[in-house]
Parts: C-alpha cells; structure tokens; sequence
C-alpha cells in the first residue's frame, strides 16, 4: 500500500510540474532588438524575433521590422506544440505552402528562467545554436 501511495504521488507530482512548465511557456517572447547600421542609409532598422506560445497548444513563429516608425510582422512558421519533459518541446510545423495538411515535426530543447526563454534555433546547423528571448509585458 505503501508503495503504491509513492508511485501516485510521484506521478502527481510529475504531472503538476510538467503543467507548471507548460504554463511558465504560454506566452509572447521576443528576442533582443538589433538595430543594423545600413551603410549609405539614414533611415533607422529594427528587427526582432518573436514566438508565441497559446493555450490551445498552438504556436507562431517570426520577425518584426520596424523602419522610420512604420512595424511590421512577419509569420515565418506556425503549427503546435506538446511539452515532451521540463526542458523538450516538439513543434509541429505546419507547411507553408496554402492549402497543404503537411507537418514537419521537431523537438527542441528550451530552457525557462523567471522571464527569459532560451531555445534551440529552428534552422540546420553543424553547430548546435540558440536563440534567448525575454517575455513580452502586456
């Protein structure tokens, strides 16, 4: 009986903390603005990347370009997500050609520390990269 008792409340406790995990992720995350001198311009460029996290288990993916005050947004990939452990999500990509069904699946490793979330990059890379993005204040 004993033993039993155990293994529900480490199952419990498993669950509650992967759903905290979940929680701390759901969000707008946005990564340091960069603000490139274009050589021969005078005009002033800003770029950030930005993710999403929904409750509906729904992400987006992308960038936001601001230049002489005028910002706007860019969606580069969309799709879910499902927590696989405290620090491994997999993505579902959804393709962006209209009309297509097709998903590209992924697992990346994230960290997430108070409001800074630290993920792997969804690009190919011989190096393993990162991308660190701080939470968005509404």
């Amino acid at each position: 009986m004993r033993t039993f008792i155990t293994i529900c409340l480490f199952v419990l406790t498993s669950f509650a903390s992967g759903c905290s995990e979940a929680q701390g992720l759901v969000g707008s995350w946005q990564s340091e603005t960069v603000r490139p001198a274009l050589p021969g311009r005078t005009n002033i460029v800003e770029s950030a990347q930005t993710v999403e996290f929904l409750n509906d288990g729904s992400f987006k993916m992308g960038s936001t370009f601001t230049t002489d005050g005028q910002k706007q947004t860019l969606v580069v990939f969309t799709g879910t997500y499902a927590l696989v452990d405290t620090n491994h999500v997999r993505l579902e990509v959804a393709s962006g050609v209209p009309g297509s069904t097709n998903k590209t699946p992924l697992t990346v490793t994230f960290s997430l520390v108070g409001d800074e979330l630290e993920m792997s990059k969804l690009t190919s890379s011989v190096v393993p990269e990162t991308q660190k993005y701080r939470r968005i204040k509404r």
